[in-house]
């Protein structure tokens, strides 16, 4: 499978810059130059501080580099001069707020790297703010000893390049111990190239490392956040196509997922990744309503396990995190609600996920407008969290503990339905960020459709909402989806903006067809369909084998 073509993620200036330091390629830096803004800044179309920052960091240090390693470079110049100007005016009027808008992977530990290695470049510098030196002191506490070894904090080793001025005080041979079977370090190309920086790694290890850096490129000739990201995407476009369709490709690759996975083990970003709530959660939902039993009840017993905090009454996505997801939370009470409304589980388990769903439910209410960890848009957090919500209502009657919530939702559903309708745009779209996208187009649509209430203004929102989706092609696509720094989605949107025009179709009638790219358009094929099952039933077989002989 051509991992590019499934996900389709965008390049990153961030990535772009790690991997030139490297590989010393022209090509990179071309590419690096051409994407500077016109405030001298690298980042995301949406100008977010915090993305805007760390990726000007890492691309000014770049370019210093590649100056100071090749002669007659005076072309760089300009672009330093812009790209330094940005970070000393933004690092002068930085504010903690923005990272509530773009709360980025790893950024207390990243930025604070990058100041010093600019400082030892030579740049002055305005001192790091104190909250933020704050911050990255939380961050280290959480971490366990010998955290950096251990081949179940990937998350953390994803970011590994915030060790650059400290590495010797780390033992090179337990790093590489951490590469992944593609040659990567925590799937990150960032990190993967700073490792084959150090001159002391061995000859096999750089190998193997060039080898995935030469994959990872992307057909732009630029590197994405993370590579490959094909669960998340499969999981996402599945997740949104089966509120309208049936996919067979998409329903093969699912299956064939689920039957590969580990007993216990979750399921993360890609099959190397380590395993977080989210992409459990959400496989978890899938796998329920598919009927594959046995992958449901594995899922929902490593999301307990692993991922409940009963304490503070949500799930997390990963160990040692400093902020929490509410739409991870979400997540996981859309699957616990599926298993029982399936009747899954043994009365024991079911008593167990109805008790987590009474925890979590007032945090879902509580967060309900707070933008997420994952996505810079309030609509992608809204859309989430109303469902999960919904779902917990749709249980009235059936768990104690959920009346409060009932009584709620009634005001919930209005508030909702007045604040949605009010920031629809003249155009018919909605955007958190500046103009209207279809992706957070798609999000308000699917949320209000989710209400239900059908009055004069609700149907002419929609209709709006259907025009704008069906004529405005890819108006507005930026970068939303966060990673290290922000990245775009393609497959995932595309799904999205699909589903939503479908049920608006369902609803409204009449909609018009779209062209959507990089999605199947053939119908389910009942010999793949049968086909995949078949590749399952042997999967699971093994499963049961390699446990019964465990």
């Amino acid at each position: 499978m051509d991992n590019h073509a499934s996900a389709n993620i965008s390049s990153s200036p961030y990535e772009t810059a790690a991997v030139s330091m490297t590989l010393n390629d022209p090509g990179l830096i071309r590419w690096l130059i051409t994407a500077q803004h016109r405030d001298g800044s690298w980042g995301g179309k949406i100008p977010l501080a915090a993305d805007r920052l760390l990726q000007s960091m890492m691309v000014v240090r770049a370019l210093l580099d590649d100056q100071a390693r090749n002669e007659q470079q005076e072309e760089l110049t300009d672009a330093i001069v812009g790209g330094s100007e940005y970070i000393i005016n933004r690092l002068a009027s930085w504010r903690d707020e923005e990272l509530n808008i773009a709360d980025l992977c790893g950024f207390e530990l990243l930025v604070p790297a990058h100041h010093s290695a600019l400082e030892r470049a030579g740049l002055m510098l305005p001192p790091l703010p104190e909250t933020l030196l704050a911050r990255q002191r939380r961050k280290l506490a959480l971490l366990p000893p010998d955290a950096y070894y251990d081949p179940r904090l990937s998350n953390l080793h994803h970011s590994l390049e915030a060790l650059d001025g400290n590495l010797h005080n780390y033992d090179l041979g337990r790093l590489e111990d951490l590469l992944f079977a593609d040659g990567s370090l925590a799937s990150s190309p960032s990190a993967t190239a700073f490792l084959l920086r150090q001159p002391q790694v061995s000859e096999a290890a750089c190998k193997r490392m060039r080898a995935y850096l030469d994959a990872a490129r992307n057909p732009d000739g630029g590197y994405s956040p993370t590579y490959p990201l094909d669960q998340v995407v499969l999981l996402w476009q599945l997740y949104f196509e089966r509120m309208v369709t049936s996919s067979s490709l998409l329903h093969a690759r699912l299956l064939w997922m689920l039957a590969r996975l580990k007993p216990g083990k979750g399921v993360g970003a890609n099959a190397l990744f380590v395993a977080d709530g989210d992409d459990t959660a959400v496989a978890a939902l899938l796998a329920t309503e598919f009927g594959l039993e046995y992958q449901a009840l594995d899922l929902a017993a490593t999301l307990m396990r692993d991922f409940f905090d009963a304490g503070s009454g949500h799930f997390r996505t990963y160990r040692a995190e400093l902020t929490a997801s509410p739409t991870t939370s979400a997540h996981a009470v859309e699957a616990l609600v599926m298993l029982l409304k399936h009747g899954l589980g043994s009365a024991a388990e079911r008593a167990h996920w109805q008790a987590a769903l009474v925890g979590v439910a007032d945090y879902l209410v509580e967060h309900l407008w707070v933008a997420d960890k994952w996505h810079v848009s309030k609509y992608y957090s809204i859309l989430r969290l109303t469902h999960s919500i919904s779902e917990l209502v749709s249980l009235h009657g059936q768990v104690p503990g959920l009346e409060a919530l009932n009584q709620n939702w009634v005001h919930l559903r209005r508030e909702l339905r007045v604040r949605l309708l009010a920031e629809q745009d003249v155009s018919g779209g909605w955007g958190d960020c500046g103009q209207p996208t279809v992706e957070e187009t798609a999000y308000a649509t699917l949320t209000l459709l989710r209400l239900r209430i059908h009055d004069q203004a609700w149907f002419a929102a929609l209709r709006r909402s259907r025009d704008f989706l069906s004529t405005s092609g890819g108006r507005g696509m930026a970068e939303m989806w966060i990673d290290k720094t922000l990245y775009q989605a393609e497959g995932i949107i595309s799904s999205a903006v699909h589903a939503a025009l479908g049920l608006l179709g369902k609803e409204l009638g009449n909609t018009p067809r779209v062209r959507r790219s990089g999605l199947p358009r053939a119908a389910v094929s009942p010999c793949l369909k049968a086909g995949a099952l078949a590749a399952l039933k042997i999967g699971n077989s093994v499963t049961l084998q390699e446990q019964n002989h465990g």
